[in-house]
């Protein structure tokens, strides 16, 4: 029998003062029965970083044809494209050719090596940025998780002020490549 995902309800009061953008959201997500908890925290970061009413979770690990995050034009085509994790230089180049704008959050240990790998070849992509968070940064919202997540969030100069729990969490994000 195949395992299923567990489904994560997240509240979301987000305070973007870089984007001027304000706003609270209900969203929901699934902890597919490969994935980490560590990466399920690093998409809900890059969704809160990025944070939009049409901002979408898509079926990701599910499928090779999706992100694991997009933004849709009212016409249909991919305004924003996400990715999170290490992904193979192709894949950011398909996506660069079908989206205005993708943007990859690498979070893990090895991410140094993966940069070193494939970041020239992303390096060298139209529209496309790199974003960058130190894994163990992410410890002590993992610690917390459970399955109704309820964040306060403000980002201000590219660094999340995340409040869980009554605790206050700061998660710098940095760039590999220039926006």
């Amino acid at each position: 029998m195949a395992l299923s995902s567990t489904l994560f309800t997240a509240q979301l009061q987000v305070a973007d003062q870089d984007r001027h953008h304000y706003h609270n959201y209900s969203l929901k997500l699934a902890l597919h029965p490969s994935e980490t908890e560590e990466r399920l925290i690093a998409r809900l970061l890059v969704w809160c970083l990025f944070a939009d009413e049409n901002l979408k979770f898509a079926k990701g690990l599910s499928s090779s044809d999706e992100p694991d995050i997009w933004q849709h034009h009212d016409h249909g085509d991919i305004a924003h494209w996400i990715e999170v994790g290490e992904p193979e230089a192709n894949r950011v180049k398909k996506a660069s050719r079908m989206a205005d704008k993708v943007t990859v959050l690498a979070y893990t240990r090895s991410q140094q090596t993966w940069w070193q790998k494939q970041g020239s070849a992303i390096r060298a992509l139209p529209h496309t940025q790199v974003l960058s968070v130190a894994s163990e940064s992410l410890a002590p919202l993992i610690d917390g998780l459970n399955r109704h997540i309820k964040w306060q969030v403000t980002i201000s100069e590219g660094a999340l002020y995340i409040t869980c729990d009554e605790q206050m969490i700061e998660i710098t994000i940095s760039s590999l490549t220039d926006p």
